[in-house]
């Protein structure tokens, strides 16, 4: 297979106010193994802190080839497309500023990259890194709790990505070129203590649409940190609710039959359905009674964020846009 040699990478990292974490993901990043004839940039973009993080960005100057940016605009997405404007070189990786990188992270993808040059973006292996153990009924059902907790766990192979796989925003990759042309859309993405997401997902789907292939490249693992503030009933249905708003963003609502005026009817009965199987199920907390628990908040998010798409549709006049506006 024809390779296409990496020649520079650059490392981008969005924070808002976690400098303590941050300290400990630049900490581990300075252990990093850098390839023969990559070079490499890691850009942080501060995405108007108030904390110490411009203090733990000063702190690594001596030993990273770190540069900071500046977003004033709240929101995950304006921070990335800060970093996308003004990244440069063949291979644009992200992370996220509570993690801890393999050393070989950067080498594993600039590799898979270069062995695969038909392949447009990448993503890696995001292992939990809890803090503290989880309750029993979230770590027996860990699988259904994936998604809000960030993990990633496709196996060590190197692979193509199937249709309905993506990457999480903690282990992931673009060739530069692609990432200039698809901008992440401010409507998704987290905007300080939201949970609102796929912004990133937003991006895979629009790269597939215009013919984009992905590998998973299971070498290239990151740990990522997960807090107590995380392990428990109010965060989890928190990140579901704003999961489903985020869907409807993503890809509008259906022409389907509408319950008194402005609610999916499907969502209706998507989210009394779950409510019934959680109830049903609530004993035993088994695998079926964690997607209900997981289908509660997400379709009154849905429902929630529809009404609110219904709303806007009439103010244009009638006419339903397709998803909600990039900006």
């Amino acid at each position: 297979m024809r390779e296409t040699r990496i020649v520079k990478v650059a490392v981008a990292i969005c924070t808002w106010n976690r400098a303590r974490l941050l300290d400990q993901t630049l900490a581990a990043m300075c252990q990093l193994t850098i390839p023969p004839g990559v070079t490499w940039e890691l850009l942080v973009v501060n995405n108007n802190c108030t904390d110490e993080t411009d203090a733990v960005i000063a702190r690594y100057a001596s030993r990273l080839p770190i540069r900071r940016l500046f977003e004033p605009t709240p929101g995950l997405s304006h921070a990335r497309n800060c970093a996308v404007a003004i990244a440069e070189g063949d291979l644009l990786l992200w992370t996220d500023d509570d993690v801890l990188v393999d050393p070989n992270w950067l080498a594993e993808y600039a590799r898979a990259a270069a062995e695969h040059p038909g392949m447009s973006f990448f993503g890696g292996t995001v292992d939990p890194w809890f803090q503290s153990k989880p309750p029993r009924w979230i770590e027996q059902n860990i699988a259904v709790f994936a998604s809000p907790f960030a993990i990633r766990q496709p196996g060590l192979a190197i692979r193509p990505m199937r249709a309905d796989e993506g990457p999480f925003g903690a282990s992931m990759g673009f060739r530069m070129p692609v990432a200039k042309q698809f901008a992440f859309n401010p409507k998704l993405g987290r905007v300080k203590d939201s949970l609102l997401s796929d912004d990133d997902a937003d991006v895979i789907q629009r790269l597939r649409a215009a013919g984009h292939e992905g590998l998973w490249v299971g070498t290239a693992r990151v740990r990522h940190y997960i807090g107590p503030d995380r392990v428990n009933a109010m965060y989890l249905r928190k990140w579901f609710f704003d999961n489903g708003r985020s869907q409807v963003r993503m890809d509008g609502i259906d022409g389907g039959f509408r319950w008194l005026g402005d609610t999916p009817l499907f969502a209706v009965k998507a989210l009394w359905f779950a409510r019934a199987r959680r109830l049903l199920l609530w004993p035993w907390k088994n695998r079926t009674w964690a997607r209900a628990y997981r289908d509660v908040p997400f379709y009154r998010g849905k429902i929630v964020e529809a009404r609110a798409f219904r709303r806007l549709a009439r103010s244009n006049q009638g006419v339903q846009p397709k998803a909600f506006p990039t900006g």
